[in-house]
């Protein structure tokens, strides 16, 4: 008798259900190594395709970041599991992590919580709900992570800090950083030339459109770089889960032809993004500085890096010392600059003249994802 392939389920709310860690990283690295079939849930997305080997996609929620139809995002998650029922939950949201935790006790499935964002920082320190919300969110969150860690067999890291942040993990963790699939990145390569003599200077934004991850500052960078060389152009390739914010980006882009919007209030593929990277000159990684990002690394310092992208980023010590290493990008307080100096810094720096080192790319640690799996996925 055939045996039949074990069965994992990868899941998160707002996330698209082809988001980068969850079936680029993830979901192939299972695929190609394990004998099983992966399922990934999470929101749906437009132009997709959905006939993938190995998978099975669940677009199970289409609703905005606040909405009533989030309110029942755990019970269709439910029912999505005692339909399916799986060998393996990785669960990517703390909201999920409830009926995760309760199908669990009623079953015979083993569950890994992939803990992508500190999300009692992100309650606690940012403005996304009012001061009273904010702290009664934060110690809900960290209450129910304490709560399920008894159920919980594994943690999956995306950042080292969290093993210091996030101390309910103890010791059955593995830390798999947000480093990209080099594999994906080889048609978007670029290769550092002079910026001196470009026509037109293409500065790029990507990713979660947010103010704590620096959208205005960003905006205003290029304005101030623009007023003094008019070759200089901004293309704002994301999503905004935040309505209010997009509409304060639009209001101060309104009438600016060197900036260029594409996403905003629609998820963009990474696809779309990759392309954009290959056609920038200089990405901007314009974090504000903040608690809830204290200690973490960028995705797209990552993948600029694999791109050779040179950069402007924010002051922070582990930045610094990827960017002094890899000699990637330059160094500001975006809060604090002077315009004609940044330029000039601009055409003189040689950006990755140190061709030695080669970027982290995520098949140099998908061994460990494998091994970790594995270890559940036995009978």
């Amino acid at each position: 008798m055939k045996c039949m392939k074990k069965k994992i389920l990868i899941a998160s709310v707002l996330k698209p259900v082809n988001d980068t860690r969850k079936y680029e990283k993830i979901g192939i690295s299972l695929v190609r190594n394990l004998d099983c079939h992966v399922h990934i849930a999470g929101h749906y997305i437009h132009d997709f395709d959905w006939n993938k080997q190995g998978f099975t996609f669940h677009p199970i929620y289409k609703f905005s970041r606040i909405s009533i139809g989030r309110v029942f995002a755990g019970l269709k998650f439910l029912l999505l599991l005692v339909k399916l029922k799986p060998d393996l939950i990785i669960c990517e949201t703390v909201e999920l992590l409830f009926p995760s935790c309760i199908y669990k006790i009623f079953s015979k499935t083993k569950l890994l919580y992939d803990i992508r964002e500190n999300y009692f920082r992100n309650f606690l320190y940012t403005n996304t709900f009012p001061p009273i919300a904010r702290h009664a969110l934060a110690l809900y969150v960290r209450s129910l992570e304490w709560c399920t860690q008894p159920v919980v067999n594994g943690y999956i890291l995306a950042e080292k800090i969290y093993k210091e942040q996030c101390v309910f993990v103890k010791n059955k963790y593995i830390i798999l950083e947000n480093k990209p699939r080099g594999e994906l990145l080889k048609p978007y390569l670029k290769r550092p030339s002079s910026l001196k003599n470009k026509d037109s200077i293409k500065l790029i934004y990507s990713g979660t459109i947010s103010e704590h991850y620096g959208i205005f500052e960003a905006v205003q960078l290029a304005e101030s770089l623009n007023s003094l060389d008019r070759r200089f152009k901004l293309t704002i390739v994301g999503f905004s889960a935040k309505k209010n914010t997009l509409s304060k980006l639009l209001h101060i882009i309104k009438g600016k032809v060197f900036i260029q919007l594409i996403g905003g209030d629609k998820l963009v593929s990474h696809e779309k993004i990759l392309f954009e990277l290959s056609q920038a000159d200089i990405g901007l990684i314009s974090y504000r500085p903040n608690k809830s990002t204290e200690g973490r690394i960028p995705t797209k310092l990552y993948e600029y890096i694999a791109l050779k992208l040179p950069y402007i980023i924010n002051y922070d010590p582990m930045w610094e010392k990827i960017t002094h290493l890899y000699q990637s990008g330059l160094i500001i307080n975006y809060a604090s600059y002077d315009g004609s100096s940044l330029i000039n810094s601009i055409f003189e720096n040689s950006f990755y003249s140190n061709t030695d080192l080669p970027p982290s790319y995520w098949e140099d640690e998908e061994h460990k994802l494998i091994h970790f799996a594995r270890k559940y996925l036995k009978n």
